[in-house]
C-alpha cells in the first residue's frame, strides 16, 4: 500500500508548523506500506498545483493531508471540505483571497472518505484529545482538502482521503493568541498516532 501524507510550511510570524514537524517524524506503517511525504507551501496557487501533480503522477491507495489550527488543543478530524475561500490572513506570498470558489461549478462540499470514527477511536486509545469537525475553515487547509476530494471525485478514485488539523504548541503561538498547547502530546506522539491511524487503512 502507498500512502501520501502532506503538511504545510510555517506561515505568518511562526517559525514552525505542527504538521511539518509531525510529517518529518513519520517513519513506518507496517512492513508493506510505502510512505510518501510532501511539504506544501502556504501559497494559494502553488499548494494545489503541487498536490495535483503528486496525485496525477502517483498511484496512492490513501491520502492524508495535515495542517495546524491555532484555536484547538486537540487532534481535529475534518469531515467536510467546502468549495469556498475566504482567507482570514494573507498566505506567504501576500495573497488574501476573499469570497471565491475553489472549483467554479464544482459541488458545494465533499465529505472526507477517511474512516473518521475509526480514527477517532485510535486517537482516544492513546489518550490524546480528539474531536470531529464539520468545518476545515476557508483558508489553505480547506483549499487543499477540497482540491484533494474534488480530484478523487473527478477521477472516480474510491480511496480514503481527507484532512486532519493538529494543535499549535504554546512555544509556537503568537502573542495575543489563546494558549493552545497540546498538553497531552508532543510531536513524536502525534506522529505515532497518525501512523496508527494510517495502519488501520493498511489492515483493511
Amino acid at each position: 500500500m502507498k500512502i501520501l501524507f502532506t503538511a504545510f510550511e510555517p506561515y505568518g510570524k511562526r517559525t514552525m508548523n505542527t504538521s511539518q514537524e509531525v510529517l518529518v517524524r513519520l517513519s513506518r506503517i507496517g512492513s508493506s506500506c510505502e510512505i510518501v511525504k510532501q511539504l506544501l507551501p502556504v501559497d494559494t496557487v502553488k499548494a494545489p498545483v503541487t498536490l495535483l501533480d503528486l496525485l496525477q503522477k502517483g498511484r496512492y491507495q490513501a491520502v492524508i493531508c495535515m495542517g495546524e489550527a491555532s484555536s484547538i488543543r486537540w487532534v481535529q478530524l475534518e469531515r467536510l471540505a467546502v468549495n469556498w475561500l475566504d482567507f482570514p490572513i494573507p498566505d506567504n506570498t501576500g495573497a488574501q483571497i476573499v469570497d471565491q470558489m475553489i472549483a467554479p461549478g464544482g459541488p458545494a462540499a465533499y465529505f472526507s472518505s477517511l474512516p473518521i470514527r475509526n480514527f477517532e477511536s485510535v486517537v482516544k486509545e492513546r489518550e490524546i484529545p480528539v474531536r470531529i469537525s464539520m468545518s476545515a475553515g476557508t483558508y489553505l487547509c480547506n483549499q487543499i482538502f477540497y482540491t484533494l476530494m474534488h480530484f478523487l471525485h473527478e477521477e472516480a478514485m474510491n480511496i480514503p482521503g481527507g484532512f486532519i488539523h493538529l494543535p499549535v504548541y504554546a512555544w509556537n503561538h503568537k502573542e495575543g493568541e489563546a494558549d493552545v498547547a497540546c498538553g497531552h502530546a508532543e510531536y513524536t506522539q502525534i506522529a505515532a498516532v497518525i501512523e496508527d491511524m494510517a495502519a488501520t487503512l493498511v489492515e483493511n
